[in-house]
């Protein structure tokens, strides 16, 4: 399409335009038309454009739309003139997306060192230049580059999350042995072993679980009988097969665990559990064990939070809590589960290092199976420790009031006893606790009593007739109701001086201290006689 005559600043082309276009252009003119926007001097009104609309098509014009302004667009290029193909082309790029363009897709960092023509990955190659130049003796020697730092990239394969498991039940978790893959076999076809293996009927609330990761399986039920068979599983046979198994009740969902070091000596597990028990009645402790051939001693507590310290055969001991080491199994190398329920074949594998070596002095170089590093699997070190700590469970609401934590208790004969006698000391301290309260409410009551019959008695006293003698018998001598010093007693009385010649303090005659108060015989008990 040929070009129109162009300003001196530039050129001006026509080109045809759709009619949407054009209906939009016309919707635009006539709000900026409608404006009352004063002009601004040096510049133009905003109802002037620098598009003025006239249709230019090639066949017959549509109807003529009325107050239509022409549909000219002036382009305008500096530099040189071009014609409407090429400024319809397909190549132009707006300036926005042309600056996102020019970059490189992976464009890599520039490294500090400009004078550094090696590759930066290659911890040999980084510092040849440096090495090279300063055999030759160059005086455009580059920087020694610091060595490579090492990636340590660690891949960790999460569980799905598990069903949650009835609240307020009995777990007793199974481990397999034998080499026996549990998420091949299904959950009915487990059950109907588990159920032959014991030769029991299983109660209607019973449920089986199975951890693909780990290769265990969580039995659950309600009945205390039950989950005491349960514990006695050794084996399943599944097919031809038969495969050793250990079966334990696991701890409450709200139990914590704590330990303590250097305590343990040679004690058996029921002294054990029995002297934590007796020393430290402030806390529920459901279980205690020896951590392996170490002294150490792992404690369950049947609370939130471990306590700050735990007496012990009658030292006191620092309690931390405890941070179990992730699963790994030696023999296949992998997470999730460990050596003794691998359903791996034996492969003989160095636990240290991971290679098929015999002993040798010294022992070779560890390498963990969680981070690669050069340091024994899961210790305190390892960048792969809190990486495959198994999910935590979505805490179910109790839907009925039952005893707390009895399923733990009921498996265990020893905790169980130690229960029955806790229950009994605490209704003994009960029925003490009532006894002190009511002996005290009595105590008060009586207390107020005295209280008032010394008020009444203090506000209307007795005065009793004095007389000049007494008389007494031959066996006794009766004395005065009141004295001249009722507030002393008869040992802080002052006592007379005894007479000259005669050796007993004790007086012949009685004194009063008001005036006019006579004398009192004193009657000799063995003659009846009287002494003035």
């Amino acid at each position: 399409m040929p070009a129109t005559s162009a300003p001196a600043n530039g050129a001006c082309y026509s080109y045809p335009i759709s009619p949407t276009a054009t209906k939009l252009l016309e919707q635009r003119h006539k709000c900026l038309r409608n404006t009352e926007t004063p002009p601004i001097p040096g510049k133009l009104r905003p109802s002037t454009l620098t598009l003025r609309a006239k249709p230019l098509w090639d066949s017959a014009p549509p109807p003529t739309l009325p107050a239509t302004p022409a549909v000219i667009m002036e382009v305008a290029d500096e530099g040189h003139t071009i014609t409407a193909e090429e400024f319809q082309a397909e190549h132009w790029t707006p300036v926005l997306y042309k600056a996102y363009a020019s970059r490189p897709a992976s464009s890599q960092k520039p490294l500090p060192y400009p004078n550094a023509t090696f590759e930066a990955a290659d911890a040999n190659a980084r510092n040849a230049a440096h090495d090279a130049a300063a055999a030759t003796g160059s005086g455009t020697t580059p920087a020694r580059l610091p060595p490579a730092t090492k990636e340590t990239r660690i891949t960790v394969k999460r569980s799905k999350q598990l069903p949650p498991l009835p609240p307020n039940a009995i777990r007793v978790i199974v481990r397999p042995r034998g080499e026996l893959r549990l998420r091949d076999i299904p959950t009915p076809r487990l059950t109907k072993a588990v159920q032959a293996e014991l030769q029991i009927t299983l109660p209607d609330d019973f449920c089986l679980r199975i951890h693909p990761t780990s290769n265990t399986f969580t039995a659950v039920t309600t009945h205390s009988s039950t989950a005491e068979v349960l514990k006695t599983l050794t084996s399943l046979t599944i097919g031809d097969h038969t495969y050793p198994c250990v079966a334990y009740v696991a701890a409450p969902p709200g139990a914590t665990r704590g330990v303590i070091s250097n305590a343990f000596y040679d004690e058996t597990p029921t002294q054990l559990y029995q002297d934590l028990v007796i020393r430290n009645p402030e806390y529920a402790i459901l279980a205690a064990r020896r951590m392996g051939k170490t002294h150490s001693i792992l404690i369950t507590f049947d609370a939130n939070e471990v306590p700050h310290s735990i007496k012990y055969m009658g030292a006191i001991h620092r309690c931390t809590p405890y941070r179990g080491s992730p699963d790994a199994c030696t023999n296949c190398r992998q997470p999730g589960h460990r050596y003794d329920v691998c359903p791996n074949p034996k492969s003989n594998l160095c636990p240290r290092c991971g290679t098929q070596h015999l002993p040798q002095e010294p022992p070779c170089t560890p390498k963990c199976i969680l981070c690669e590093d050069s340091h024994l699997t899961g210790t305190g070190s390892c960048k792969g420790r809190n990486l495959h700590q198994p999910r935590k469970q979505i805490k179910q609401p109790e839907t009925q009031q039952q005893e707390p934590h009895a399923s733990f208790l009921t498996a265990t004969p020893t905790l169980q006893d130690a229960l029955a006698k806790s229950r009994e000391e605490a209704a003994a301290a009960k029925a003490e606790a009532q006894a002190a309260r009511a002996e005290a409410a009595a105590l008060r009551e009586h207390i107020a009593k005295l209280e008032a019959q010394y008020s009444c008695h203090k506000l209307s006293k007795p005065t009793y007739p004095r007389s000049n003698c007494i008389t007494a018998s031959s066996s006794q001598s009766t004395h005065s109701p009141y004295h001249s010093q009722p507030h002393l007693t008869p040992s802080k009385r002052k006592k007379p001086k005894a007479a000259e010649g005669q050796d007993s303090p004790i007086p012949a005659v009685a004194h009063d201290s008001h005036p006019g108060a006579a004398a009192v015989p004193i009657i000799d008990s063995h003659d009846g006689n009287s002494k003035p």
